[in-house]
């Protein structure tokens, strides 16, 4: 049997968050006030190899942590870790160490060993909405079939994008709602009144906006609350998106005149919150899809205002792409292709194949040769984007065999649709 400790870093008073000593007291049962000198270490290696049995550390809302705090927990963990190895003699005894975090860059490639091994945790899917509502109808005695199931997964899948926290909310209204009206999961009325809260209190708060305080904490998240409002469309964005809108969105650059700061230290800012996907390897930001889609209906509440986000951005993002050289421009035609078909979806279904047929043709005609790639080789990979966006493919599904003749207006094979 498992010694088993679970520290919430969001639990933690705000000056334990930049100071290893108090999580290690929590981790390991020690009395305060400690230290995180060797002899602690070695104290804290001795205790686990005394009781003969494995120690199990966890460690949740990791990413509220600064950065150097992080990375001194996370070789205090490495040298106790090698001290038990390395003087355990009974085969149960170990440590291991769970974090869970949005923030993966103070935890990966930190050496000493052992290396973190990363497991992504990704939104449940519609089948997991499913089941919970089969074990819910169990529960409660309730016969449903399997075709409603099946719609009340994706209606509850699409209120909360797959997300934990909302789901147990879907559940709990379900419950108390006794599974009458269930289309309401539809409305912007429902959403209002169990995701908004959860955005507001949650992914909008100071420990996810702002997670290692600072002076000025109002206006510091006051001015994030209006940049990612502005990004919240766009499946990418990079500094120069944040600059476009700082000339053009007045309520966005009031905040940021009241906080004072530069752009770049704005961006900067940006990039620590914990709303973005980690690890992205490429130069520009990505909001974690699922709370993407959560901010981008949390913002814009009609479907007038999300056409308007999205055209806008599909304009911004045209000038953007040809702007680049290389592969960026694959991926710019692919995003404009996105945020086009969002935006028929929502407004002029009945247009959406000539539109898109024809958007997909000039945009592909603006591909350029770089001194890297030949325009059919940016062609071929343009079309390999394609077939990996499930959201690009989503947004058309409605057009029975659009896509598939999409890709083929970008990427031409012998026989295939003509524009």
């Amino acid at each position: 049997m498992w010694d088993a400790r679970l520290v919430d870093v969001g639990e933690l008073p705000l000056g334990a968050r930049s100071d290893a000593a108090p999580v290690l007291e929590r981790l390991f049962g020690l009395d305060p006030p400690t230290t995180t000198g060797v002899e602690t270490l070695r104290e804290i290696a001795r205790r686990i190899v005394r009781g003969r049995r494995p120690w199990l550390c966890l460690l949740d809302s990791a990413e509220l942590l600064d950065k150097n705090t992080a990375r001194h927990l996370r070789w205090c963990l490495s040298e106790i870790y090698r001290m038990v190895r390395d003087a355990a003699t009974h085969s149960d005894v170990r440590l291991a160490v769970v974090v869970a975090s949005r923030r993966e860059d103070e935890w990966r490639g930190v050496t000493p060993a052992p290396r973190v091994s990363p497991l992504s945790l990704t939104e449940f899917s519609v089948d997991v909405v499913r089941q919970a509502l089969y074990d819910l109808a169990q529960e409660t005695s309730r016969n449903v079939a399997a075709a409603e199931l099946q719609q009340h997964a994706e209606r509850v899948h699409r209120l909360g994008e797959g997300l934990p926290a909302l789901l147990v909310r879907c559940l709990q209204w379900i419950q108390a709602e006794e599974w009458v009206d269930m289309g309401r999961l539809e409305s912007q009325e429902l959403f209002e009144e169990l995701a908004r809260p959860y955005v507001q209190q949650g992914l909008l708060s100071a420990d996810s906006l702002v997670p290692w305080g600072g002076q000025k904490l109002d206006e510091q998240r006051a001015a994030l609350v209006e940049a990612f409002r502005v990004l919240a469309p766009y499946r990418l964005f990079t500094q120069s998106h944040l600059r476009h809108h700082l000339d053009s969105d007045r309520h966005l650059r009031e905040a940021q005149e009241r906080l004072g700061w530069p752009v770049e230290d704005l961006w900067r800012a940006i990039g620590e919150t914990a709303l973005l996907s980690r690890p992205l390897n490429e130069a520009w930001q990505e909001v974690y899809a699922p709370i993407r889609r959560l901010l981008d209906r949390y913002y814009n509440r009609t479907d007038d205002e999300r056409a308007s986000a999205h055209r806008g951005a599909r304009k911004f993002v045209e000038a953007w792409a040809a702007n680049q050289a290389g592969k960026e421009q694959a991926v710019g035609v692919v995003e404009c292709l996105w945020h086009e078909a969002v935006v028929l979806r929502l407004q002029w279904l009945a247009e959406m194949e000539r539109e898109l047929r024809k958007s997909a043709m000039h945009l592909s005609w603006t591909l350029k040769e770089s001194q890297a790639y030949t325009v059919t080789e940016l062609r071929a990979f343009t079309a390999r984007q394609m077939r990996n966006d499930e959201e690009l493919q989503e947004a058309v599904r409605d057009v029975p065999g659009l896509f598939d003749r999409l890709v083929d207006i970008v990427a031409p094979t012998p026989g295939g649709a003509k524009a």
